[in-house]
């Protein structure tokens, strides 16, 4: 807890030692088990309505992740699943190799996990470009939010959007403004932590928040944290012993 006070320190340390406490006394109430990606899949292929939601939490560009994450692409590949659309990633040189190939390319890529080593190992992957879109927006409550060339890659099976830009997933808009019919897929997996909720939680069965690894995760548990030792909660039970 951290407090400011006008110039007394001692007011300072008091108010935080006291709040602190508090949170400390409340803290299982705050404990919120976000299920992991197997988990969060396995709760999509046995859904009954769909689509599904399930929220990439730990790679959301508006938090400082790089939105290429792959962890998720990874399990639904090994899983065989299909029916899904993923994205946003970003990628602006494989959007460039689109344009130059065209919608109906038939193409081999590597996607994802081109920022750093956290974020998964990249993915080959046989695709086809079913569809190109410059200068795509998408709405934020009721701001327009560019993110730039989006490319509609398809998996067979597996649908999955690239952009030029650089940001979170916001609206289901970034899948059906390319063409992908949303109602068909059994799970979409947007990769933001809050921002999408509103726009997703109106067109689908059920929203899912998922613990994915990465910059945003919410485990707070398996953040390599460099400027402080790892005497918290809840990553020790409790930390005053």
């Amino acid at each position: 807890m951290f407090a400011i006070a006008d110039g007394d320190a001692r007011v300072a340390q008091e108010a935080a030692e006291r709040v602190g406490m508090r949170l400390q006394e409340r803290r299982e109430a705050l404990r919120i088990s976000w299920p992991d990606i197997p988990t969060a899949l396995t709760r999509a292929e046995t859904a009954r309505a769909r689509p599904v939601v399930l929220a990439d939490m730990g790679d959301n560009a508006g938090g400082g992740a790089p939105a290429d994450s792959t962890f998720f692409l990874q399990e639904i590949l090994k899983r065989g699943m299909t029916e899904i659309a993923h994205g946003i990633f970003w990628d602006p040189v494989l959007v460039t190799k689109c344009q130059d190939d065209g919608v109906g390319a038939r193409m081999r890529v590597r996607l994802g996990g081109k920022i750093c080593a956290e974020f998964g190992k990249p993915v080959d992957l046989d695709v086809t470009v079913r569809a190109i879109r410059e200068n795509m927006t998408q709405m934020l409550v009721e701001t327009e939010m560019p993110f730039g060339t989006g490319v509609w890659l398809d998996a067979d099976g597996v649908h999955l959007v690239v952009s030029s830009l650089r940001t979170q997933n916001f609206s289901p808009s970034v899948y059906t403004d390319l063409g992908i019919d949303i109602s068909q897929m059994r799970a979409l997996i947007p990769k933001s932590t809050n921002h999408f909720y509103q726009n997703f939680e109106r067109i689908s069965s059920r929203v899912i928040h998922v613990r994915s690894p990465g910059t945003v995760t919410p485990d707070m548990t398996i953040i390599p944290f460099t400027k402080r030792d790892g005497n918290y909660w809840p990553k020790v039970e409790n930390p005053f012993n």
